[in-house]
C-alpha cells in the first residue's frame, strides 16, 4: 500500500456521486418504471456500495499509518 493507491480510493469514491446522477437522470425520463420499492432499493444498493468504498479507504489509510508511510 502506498500513498498513490489511497488517492485512487479517495479518487474512487466520487463515483457515489456519479452513480446517483445516472440514477436521478434515469428517474426523469418519462419513460422509467420505478415504483417506490424500486427507487428505495437501488438507493439502498448505492449506500452499501459507498460503505464499502469507504471501509476499503479506512482500511487502507490504517495500513498506511501502522507502515510509516502517512506523510
Amino acid at each position: 500500500m502506498d500513498r498513490f493507491e489511497f488517492e485512487q480510493q479517495i479518487m474512487n469514491s466520487w463515483h457515489t456521486v456519479d452513480d446517483i446522477g445516472l440514477f436521478i437522470e434515469s428517474l426523469k425520463n418519462e419513460d422509467n418504471e420505478f415504483n417506490r420499492e424500486d427507487i428505495i432499493s437501488v438507493l439502498s444498493g448505492i449506500k452499501k456500495l459507498h460503505d464499502m468504498r469507504c471501509e476499503v479507504m479506512f482500511n487502507t489509510f490504517e495500513k498506511l499509518i501502522e507502515n510509516g508511510n502517512c506523510k
